[in-house]
């Protein structure tokens, strides 16, 4: 019984992703979970969901996400890339639109092992009446060498939404206004209520004043 309520405690602990907790592995970590997942098709990881994506528009993806919220708009999921019919094309066609491959692909080599793999870089295409719109959506598709007999590729993608990041408003200092200002009562002279203003004039006055009365 202890044995049970031990497994029930570590498989939900290994399962509930805690609040806070950030998904950012490097490449070549990536290839490693990969590799996991090639090697045990059973494999799985809170982070790294088993996802059909070509079912979905990428705009489902938060949907499908619910378990925890990606402050970062970035998903991780395996998928297995099918192909056109007989052809060895893989075929990335999706929920209203398709995967397109962009740039060049590049190696990354995985850190517990000499294995090679290839990441390609996509952007999804929305198809509206034939014509396609480009969207913020970008994928990082990993795969190393495709398994013998097997009917597709399995491939980790990392999908993130592409936004543009709001500028914090600086702090600019104010300009002075360059039209003058209304002047104040001070600038304006002696109000009406004021002292007479005197120019030097009444002195002159009065020794004038003296100087007769004294003759």
């Amino acid at each position: 019984m202890h044995c049970f309520l031990f497994f029930l405690v570590f498989f939900f602990y290994d399962m509930v992703i805690p609040e806070g907790h950030r998904f950012r592995p490097t490449p070549e970590e990536l290839v490693n979970y990969l590799m996991e997942k090639m090697r045990d098709p059973a494999f799985t990881t809170p982070d790294i969901k088993d996802v059909d994506i070509y079912k979905y528009h990428p705009s489902e993806l938060p949907g499908l996400f619910s378990s925890y919220q990606s402050d970062d708009n970035v998903w991780f999921l395996f998928c297995t890339l099918g192909k056109y019919g007989k052809s060895d094309k893989f075929n990335r066609r999706a929920k209203g639109g398709s995967w397109k491959i962009t740039g060049k692909d590049q190696q990354v080599e995985a850190t517990d092992s000499n294995t090679i793999c290839i990441k390609k870089i996509l952007v999804f295409k929305d198809c509206d009446d034939g014509k396609e719109n480009k969207t913020s959506y970008t994928m990082h598709e990993y795969h190393c060498n495709e398994q013998p007999g097997s009917k597709g590729q399995v491939v980790l993608c990392r999908i993130e939404r592409k936004t543009e990041k709001k500028r914090k408003p600086s702090c600019i200092e104010r300009k002075p206004d360059k039209k003058r200002k209304p002047s104040s009562s001070l600038d304006k002279g002696p109000a009406s209520d004021s002292l007479p203003y005197d120019s030097g004039n009444n002195d002159a006055q009065d020794n004038s004043e003296v100087k007769r009365i004294a003759s």
